[in-house]
Order: C-alpha cells, then structure tokens, then sequence
C-alpha cells in the first residue's frame, strides 16, 4: 500500500469519526431540545390550570355577591311592603278612611307605573 492511499484511509476514517461525533452531538442537541420543548409545555400546562382556578374562584366571588345584593333587594322590598300592609291594617282599624284612602291611591299609581 502506497503512503498516499494509507493517508487517505486515515482521512477518510477521520472525516467518518467527525461525522459520527457530529451526529451524535446533534442527536443530543435534538434531545436536549425536545426536554426544553416538553419543559415549556409542562410549565405553561401548570400556569394555564393556575389561571383557569383562579378565575373560577373569581367568578365564584362575583357570583356570591351577586345573589346577596340580590336577596338583599328583595329582603328590604318584601320589609317596605310588610311595612305599608302593617300600617293599612292600622288605618283600617283606627277608621281613618282618609289615611286609607290616600294609602290605597298610592298603590294605584304604584301599579299603574
């Protein structure tokens, strides 16, 4: 075998080394890259599920409120029409037909509105 050709093998074989090196080096990047991938994805999985259980929460706070200004309103509407039933009756029994009249004339136009 000739020097040159033996040089050549050696080359050659070196240049095979390098590629194989380079492709393993790029087998690793692409794994290494495929984790931080599957990381990110994980960690925006876990921030995604954090939003939506506080918005839950929140709309569940809105909600809560909401019914109780709701059964508020309609505790002091049933109170006020508790109060004139109480003071009609006392009319009624005081014989106080003007009183009652202008009582039930407020109702009227109450209902007419």
């Amino acid at each position: 075998m000739s020097r040159t050709s033996h040089q050549k093998r050696n080359l050659l074989n070196s240049f095979a080394r390098l590629r194989d090196g380079a492709k393993r080096v790029s087998a690793a990047n692409q794994t290494e890259s495929r984790r931080e991938f599957l990381r990110a994805i994980c960690d925006h999985s876990e921030q995604f599920m954090k939003n939506v259980k506080q918005r839950r929460v929140v709309q569940g706070q809105l909600a809560r409120g909401c019914r109780d200004v709701l059964q508020k309103e309609e505790r002091m509407k049933d109170k006020v029409e508790r109060k004139a039933e109480k003071n009609r009756v006392k009319l009624l029994k005081q014989n106080d037909i003007e009183g009652y009249r202008k009582l039930l004339d407020g109702k009227k136009t109450e209902r007419l509105r």
